[in-house]
C-alpha cells in the first residue's frame, strides 16, 4: 500500500520507487522498512537493491517483532505460543484454508487474508473480540488483511533501532511514511507521532500523520512524490523548499 500497490503486493517494491530508493541510499540516506511481511521482503529487497547499499537498509518485519539488517542473512525466530493459540481458535471458528482464508503466524504477529479479498470488516471484528481484555494485544487492518499483534509487535520498534544506531531523535530526525494511518489502520501506531506522512488513510490528529498531494494519484505515486522531494546535503535529507511551499499553499 505504500511501497507497492496493494493489488500487486506479491510483486514487491514498485518499479517506480526502486530508482528513487536506490538514489537516496547511494546518497547516504538510511532507510528502514516497517512491514507485516518477513522473509519475502528480505529476499525482494536483496534482489532489487545493489549490494553496496544493503548496509544502509534496516527491516522491521512482522510488524516490528523482528528487526534485522538487510545485509545479514535472514534470521530464524520462534512464534509466540499465544499467537499460535489465537490462530487455532480462529481455525476452530471456521477461519481456515477450507473457507478461503490464509493464516500466517510469525513471531508476535498473526496475519489473516481472505483469498477473495473481501470480508475484512467482519474478520476485523471477530479478531478484536478474541483478543479483547488481553493487555497489550491489538488488531489492525489493511485493505486486504487483518493483523493480530502481541505486545512484542510494534512497527515503531524499527524506528527506535534506527535512531539508536545513528544517534538521532526518533521524533524530530526520522521521517515516517505509511498508508493506513486511521485508528484501525496497520500504520496507525507508526504514524501517530514524530514526522509522519501518509500516502492514504490519516488520523484526526493535526500534529502527525499528514497527507499532501493531489487526490487523483495513487498511494504509490504519492510515496514517490514524498521520497522524490527529498534533497540530501551533508548526510542529511530535507524536503525541497519548493515542495514545502506548495504544501503550505494547499494548507492555507
Amino acid at each position: 500500500g505504500t511501497m507497492c500497490e496493494t493489488a500487486k503486493r506479491g510483486d514487491g517494491l514498485d518499479p517506480r520507487l526502486t530508482p528513487i530508493v536506490i538514489k537516496l541510499l547511494q546518497q547516504g540516506v538510511t532507510i528502514a522498512f516497517a512491514s507485516g511481511r518477513g522473509n519475502s521482503l528480505h529476499e525482494d529487497l536483496q534482489a532489487r537493491l545493489p549490494q553496496d547499499v544493503w548496509p544502509r537498509c534496516l527491516l522491521g518485519c512482522y510488524s516490528g517483532s523482528l528487526v534485522t539488517p538487510l545485509a545479514q542473512p535472514w534470521p530464524t525466530a520462534t512464534t509466540d505460543p499465544l499467537v499460535s493459540e489465537i490462530q487455532r481458535r480462529l481455525e476452530m471458528l471456521g477461519v481456515n484454508a477450507e473457507s478461503g482464508f490464509k493464516l500466517s503466524a510469525r513471531v508476535a504477529q498473526l496475519t489473516i487474508r481472505r483469498k477473495e479479498g473481501d470480508g475484512v470488516d467482519a474478520l476485523f471484528t471477530l479478531c478484536s473480540s478474541l483478543v479483547h481484555g488481553r493487555t497489550g494485544w491489538r488488531v489492525f487492518r489493511s485493505a486486504h488483511s487483518v493483523d493480530v499483534l502481541a505486545p512484542g509487535a510494534v512497527k515503531s520498534a524499527v524506528v527506535d533501532v534506527l535512531a539508536d544506531q545513528l544517534g538521532l531523535d526518533p521524533l524530530t530526525e526520522v521521517c515516517r511514511i505509511g498508508d493506513r494511518g486511521e485508528p484501525t489502520g496497520n500504520d496507525s501506531e507508526l504514524l501517530a507521532q514524530g514526522l509522519s506522512l501518509s500516502v492514504d488513510g490519516v488520523s484526526a490528529d493535526p500534529t502527525s500523520c499528514w497527507f499532501f498531494g493531489e487526490m487523483s494519484i495513487s498511494p504509490v505515486e504519492r510515496a514517490a512524490h514524498y521520497l522524490g522531494a527529498l534533497v540530501v546535503e551533508d548526510g542529511w535529507a530535507r524536503f525541497d523548499d519548493r515542495v514545502l511551499a506548495l504544501w503550505e499553499e494547499r494548507l492555507a
